[in-house]
């Protein structure tokens, strides 16, 4: 594929040279002041607990008694009887019967006596036995949870700083650390310049850095749970970000334990009633359906129907504050409830033989409850980070120990390296709209021993030294832009970057690069050929192309013949002395990030 990326013209490739000079004292970082016999301690210390116990308990009792009671009773009854009776009696009369004629008239009496004498004697047994059965059942039931949260996570740091004035008063001016440098610009003469705008050019190096530093055996610090907002950026957990369709990846990123899934929505309790009543007698009954804890009956659908004397049976069923007709035998809907706890359901009936009634209650999770849960999965889950991250410092901790001191980053010549390398590779990339295409020149073997492709690596040869030659890389020069113009989810990121120097922090932070790279004199026929063509020509002149009229032909050919007097100038990193009387000579002055302790109290005098 053709270049995209065209060269923007003929120039001087003038490359400044510096001589490190020397470090010098610069700006006051810091003064710490201790008066006369003052003794000044700072201590820190750091102690966070969280504790989590469960303890559940269920309790059930029954007892059964049971009272078998005889009773045996044997009476004699002896009774004796004596009656004695004397009776007398005296009759006198007078008849007296009269008519037309003469009356008639008699008198006439009567007497009578009598007695009797009775006597009697009766005896009388008896046997009773009674035999009482009574049977008592007793059950009592009785369930008892207690929830206390108690998972003692202790971590202590404890820092001491200690400062003690003496007989006179101190100060400790603590001042960074610049490097002074003398630079110089040489002219190498005419090249074809090409320009390359590479996009965070520290990303590919901090992303394998972070690959290389989690396969290490050193700790890696445990991320912060978080969640993605709606602008799709990452922010720190909170408890109302936890959700039902978020909570298991919460539960991944920190491997916290005991966290339970979140309650249903909505739950449906059913329950059944029924009553007989062979006498039709008028009987009331009352009872009660809980609520699970957390939930609310919102709504319910009650079936009832009964059995009794048509002329005079009457039924009542009340649930909650709504009343059903037994003699209905309807299906009726109860709505717009707002109950806790539980719900009263009473009956009454009357000339009735039986009634029987379902109840189904729907019930929906209150915000409180929901919020609960989202509460404990919040807690479980920073328990867990705190725990991941005590552990981490204590590792960290231990590991610095055996190291003993150490040296922050690595030679900033290294670091120049690193940048140069990074800056090839995109520009290249950018250069050929693609990376070089080049074949595996290795292999995997038995055992995954790495070997040689052969025919691949000899393929590769003319294509990887052309793409090395063509350039001259050591002589690139490149300014960084600052880290806006990068991605702004990465902004966060670069606050954190410290490698102790610098100029490669502003490297890895950059939002963008803008490089200038000369062509090798010696190379630009090719390196135009291959921005004409997008193949690469072997070793030598490539085909003359004078004859054509081609617009971007013609500019090449210009370039052509401006470069045919220029030769190879080998080599050009080479260091450079710079004569201190030279009047093209300058002095630059870098910051660190180096602070030294000035060995006297006396305030620096930079500039007079």
């Amino acid at each position: 594929m053709k270049p995209q990326v065209e060269p923007i013209g003929i120039g001087d490739l003038k490359v400044v040279k510096q001589n490190l000079l020397r470090y010098e004292a610069g700006e006051i970082a810091h003064i710490e002041n201790v008066l006369r016999g003052e003794k000044r301690e700072r201590r820190h210390r750091r102690l966070t607990q969280y504790e989590v116990v469960t303890e559940t308990e269920a309790l059930t009792e029954e007892e059964s008694r049971r009272d078998l009671q005889s009773t045996e009773r044997f009476e004699l009854r002896n009774e004796i009887e004596h009656t004695l009776n004397t009776e007398s009696s005296l009759e006198a009369g007078l008849n007296l019967s009269a008519g037309y004629g003469p009356v008639n008239l008699s008198v006439y009496g009567r007497a009578a006596s009598s007695e009797s004498k009775q006597e009697a004697e009766r005896a009388t047994s008896q046997y009773t036995k009674e035999v009482i059965d009574k049977s008592t059942n007793r059950l009592l039931r009785r369930s008892r949870e207690q929830r206390r949260v108690r998972t003692l996570d202790e971590a202590e740091e404890t820092n001491l700083h200690s400062l003690n004035g003496g007989r006179t008063n101190l100060a400790g001016i603590y001042r960074w650390v610049d490097k002074v440098y003398r630079a110089k610009a040489v002219n190498y003469g005419r090249r074809l310049m090409y320009e390359f705008v590479v996009p965070e050019p520290g990303a590919w190096y901090l992303h394998q850095n972070a690959r290389h530093l989690a396969a290490t055996a050193l700790p890696t610090r445990p991320a912060e749970p978080g969640v993605l907002n709606g602008s799709f950026e990452w922010e720190p957990l909170t408890p109302g970000a936890v959700r039902r369709d978020n909570y298991l990846a919460l539960v991944a990123q920190t491997g916290a334990e005991g966290v339970k899934p979140p309650p249903p929505d909505s739950v449906v309790l059913s329950k059944a009633y029924s009553s007989q009543n062979a006498q039709a007698a008028a009987v009331a009954a009352a009872d009660a359906l809980a609520i699970p804890r957390g939930y609310l009956a919102r709504s319910a659908f009650v079936v009832a129907n009964g059995l009794g004397e048509i002329a005079t049976a009457k039924g009542k069923i009340i649930i909650g504050s709504s009343v059903f007709d037994l003699r209905t035998g309807t299906g009726t809907p109860v709505t717009a409830w707002h109950q806790v706890a539980q719900i009263a359901v009473s009956s009454w009936t009357s000339a009735m033989y039986a009634w029987s009634m379902n109840i189904e209650v729907y019930c929906t999770l209150s915000p409180e409850a929901f919020q609960q849960w989202q509460l404990d999965t919040y807690s479980a889950i920073m328990a867990a980070y705190r725990q991941a991250l005590s552990e981490y410092e204590d590792r960290l901790a231990a590991a610095q120990v055996q190291a003993g001191v150490t040296v922050r980053g690595r030679n900033p010549a290294l670091n120049r390296t690193i940048e140069r390398d990074e800056l090839k590779r995109a520009g290249l990339t950018l250069w050929t709209a693609d990376w070089p295409g080049v074949l595996p020149g290795i292999g995997a073997g038995a055992d995954g021993v790495p070997v040689y492709q052969r025919a691949n690596a000899i393929g590769n040869a003319a294509t990887i030294a052309f793409f090395e030659d063509a350039f001259e890389w050591t002589n690139m020069v490149y300014t960084l832009y600052p880290y806006f113009w990068g991605r702004s989810s990465q902004w966060p990121n670069f606050l954190d970057v410290d490698t102790g120097d610098s100029a490669f922090d502003a490297f890895l932070t950059a939002g963008a690069a803008r490089v200038v790279v000369p062509v090798r004199p010696s190379q630009t026929a090719r390196v135009l050929w291959y921005q004409l063509t997008g193949t690469v020509w072997p070793d030598g002149s490539p085909p003359d192309l004078s004859t054509t009229s081609d617009p971007r032909i013609v500019q090449y050919n210009s370039y052509l013949q401006d470069m045919a007097d220029v030769t190879d100038l080998d080599p050009l990193d080479e260091q450079v002395d710079i004569d201190p009387h030279d009047p093209a000579a300058v002095r630059i002055r870098l910051p660190t990030t180096l602070v030294h302790l000035q060995s006297s109290e006396e305030l620096p005098t930079l500039r007079d």
